[in-house]
């Protein structure tokens, strides 16, 4: 999914953030970055709601992550893929909140 953003600083940049579905083979999904794929959610629709210009901005769920960054691998050496800036969120989450 793309969406925009309007940062003076990125402008004609391409800016991808993403997260992983896939978790280890211990322990609870839900906590193995289930609170990154929350926070692209919440992402994607605050972009919706409130659209900026001017550079692109690839909100993208991986998977495949724990057994050698296959997802984003893949990803980025499909032609149109590159960035110019790369966030990857890894945040575990406890309780209601992150």
């Amino acid at each position: 999914m793309a969406v925009s953003t309007g940062l003076p600083f990125f402008q004609g940049k391409t800016i991808v953030v993403g997260a992983h579905l896939d978790r280890v083979g211990v322990g609870r999904g839900a906590v193995d970055n289930g609170g990154s794929c929350a926070v692209l959610i919440e992402l994607i629709a605050a972009l919706k709601a409130s659209p900026l210009a001017r550079s692109t901005m690839r909100v993208v769920f991986f998977d495949r992550e724990e057994n050698g960054l296959v997802g984003s691998r893949m990803h980025f050496s499909m032609p149109g893929h590159l960035a110019d800036y790369a966030v990857n969120l890894d945040v575990f989450a406890y309780g209601d909140t992150i």
